[in-house]
């Protein structure tokens, strides 16, 4: 159990409290009955700290009050971003990424001084998509016409679909299909996981990443068959060195025009075949076979139909429980709980056969997540240690700041958006916090409320029901920024610490308020950064 010392207020602040919580799971029923009545003020501030990057006041007061179910539906969506005719509800990336469609050269193919500037466009580009997608991230708002959101869930998917931008010795993903790749995992977020697999198998990120760009059926590459087992869709068990060879094969053949001087049959940056590099055996996948191909039905669609489909098929028929727990216990892990006990498995193993009852449709799996009694129990609520990129955009978002050095932060807290550690990702829970990381974060977050203008601060303020009450909005200010019930007497400590250097307090705030005085701008400042420094401000 790891503990973090408050001295400030005198108080232990556990993280990641998991005998607590496992004592609090054992004396609950753990089903997947639905949570009755209206969203209370705390449960919508879980919600959107769960399906969002956090609460902000005009977001809870569209969704406090309201029949939970309703809301949940109104958050997720219909799920049916993956269709063609549906593609303009995305976000387009092409007024700030002008680049998306711009072709280069392949850096490891030309002369070395051209090779660096080829390069160093594509890591100009990299951190311009990045920041392009953490600016989404912050401002993912619902609002009264449009309660959708987009960017949690694809960041989700973005942690199980691992990439890397500079991969191994092979250079870097242009960064025109990683934003391709980026727009996949998000209008797939919530379709069918099926189909989600067969959509990344031939996505031309992976097709880089994954070396299948170079599989073919005299070499075939084992390192997407792989990962796609391992670490994509069952997990380790539940398949043989014999299915993954054998799944290699049927996977050869594929490639991606990335760069200037590759075959384009398509558009640059799309996957096509090419029917000499693929294997035309049978081949034999988990007890079934896969028969072998005569040449002449060895084009893109037959082959992409009988064999990259056919093998994925074999899968979710032969692997169906290993799938869906596996699955599960992902989307669990993020949205509920990183360290699942025992009590966690027995709803895991629920919503995983919710998951296979539906064919493996995602959106029923999420609305039976997000509208459960587990969801809402107390156990679950400000136990998460944020990711960094939760911990930064979360504050990004209800203060309405565009942190410049978003990008360097998540590289200092380890958790650098496109390029993980390796393919599995990030391992998460109690590493993110630790004596390196920890006093890193606070710095961060300190640099990043800075010092905004009386004005901006004002704007701010009036997002909250009641301004100009001091002690209404202190107490308000603490439950935006923290994610577990403040006792009255640390309210009490942390009130007179900020009054005390402070030119404002409960008896002059109104006046203040009304005033537009400089001096509220000035206490929010000193408010957050003090605020900053209570280690709960680490957990969601």
């Amino acid at each position: 159990m790891k503990k973090i010392i408050l001295n400030e207020l005198d108080e232990t602040i556990m993280l990641s409290p998991d005998m607590e919580r496992y004592n609090q799971l054992s004396q609950v029923t753990l089903t997947l009955d639905e949570e009755e009545g209206n969203l209370t003020e705390d449960k919508a501030k879980h919600l959107l700290r769960r399906i969002t990057f956090g609460p902000t006041p005009n977001e809870v007061n569209l969704i406090k009050d309201r029949p939970i179910s309703e809301v949940v539906d109104e958050l997720l969506g219909d799920g049916l971003d993956y269709l063609p005719q549906n593609s303009n509800r995305l976000p387009d990336g092409s007024e700030t990424l002008n680049w998306i469609n711009t072709v280069e050269e392949d850096p490891s193919k030309v002369y070395v001084t051209i090779r660096s500037t080829i390069e160093a466009i594509h890591q100009t580009r990299y951190a311009q998509f990045v920041d392009w997608w953490i600016n989404l991230m912050s401002t993912d708002i619902i609002t009264d016409n449009n309660k959708i959101v987009t960017e949690r869930l694809t960041f989700f998917w973005h942690t199980h679909w691992c990439i890397e931008f500079s991969y191994d010795t092979q250079g870097y993903i242009p960064p025109p299909i990683i934003y391709r790749s980026n727009q996949s995992i998000r209008k797939h977020r919530l379709g069918n996981f099926k189909k989600f697999v067969e959509e990344m198998t031939l996505d031309g990120a992976y097709l880089l990443y994954q070396s299948l760009n170079l599989s073919s059926g005299k070499n075939p590459n084992e390192n997407y068959a792989r990962e796609m087992m391992e670490l994509f869709t069952m997990g380790i068990g539940n398949y043989s060195e014999g299915d993954i060879r054998e799944a290699a094969r049927a996977l050869t053949g594929w490639r991606v025009s990335a760069h200037r001087q590759d075959p384009k049959p398509f558009e640059f940056f799309d996957t096509y075949f090419s029917a000499k590099d693929h294997d035309l055996d049978s081949k034999q996948i988990m007890g079934e076979t896969i028969a072998a191909r005569a040449e002449e039905d060895n084009t893109l669609d037959k082959v992409r139909e009988g064999e990259v489909y056919g093998l994925i098929d074999i899968l979710f028929r032969r692997r169906p429980e290993p799938i869906a727990r596996f699955i599960c216990t992902k989307i669990y892990s993020h949205f509920v709980y990183s360290n699942p006990s025992k009590y966690d498995q027995l709803f895991i193993n629920e919503l995983a056969t919710e998951f296979i009852a539906n064919n493996f449709e995602l959106l029923p799996v999420f609305r039976k997540l997000f509208k459960s009694k587990h969801f809402y129990e107390k156990a679950n609520i400000g136990v998460q240690i944020k990711q960094p990129v939760e911990l930064i955009t979360n504050l990004e978002k209800l203060l309405k700041v565009n942190y410049t050095n978003s990008s360097a932060a998540l590289d200092d807290l380890e958790q650098v958006i496109y390029d993980p550690p390796n393919v599995s990702g990030w391992s998460g829970y109690r590493s993110w916090i630790s004596t390196k990381t920890y006093p890193r974060r606070v710095n961060h977050l300190k640099n990043l409320i800075g010092n905004k203008t009386n004005a901006a601060w004002m704007i701010f303020l009036s997002e909250f029901p009641s301004p100009s009450n001091f002690d209404i909005v202190f107490k308000e200010l603490i439950e935006y920024t923290l994610p577990k019930t403040v006792t009255p007497e640390r309210i009490t400590i942390l009130k007179n610490r900020i009054e005390g250097i402070s030119n404002v307090n409960t008896n002059n705030w109104t006046q203040a308020y009304n005033s537009s005085s400089d001096d509220i701008g000035k206490f929010l400042n000193t408010f957050f950064q003090e605020l900053i420094r209570v280690p709960d401000i680490h957990l969601s």
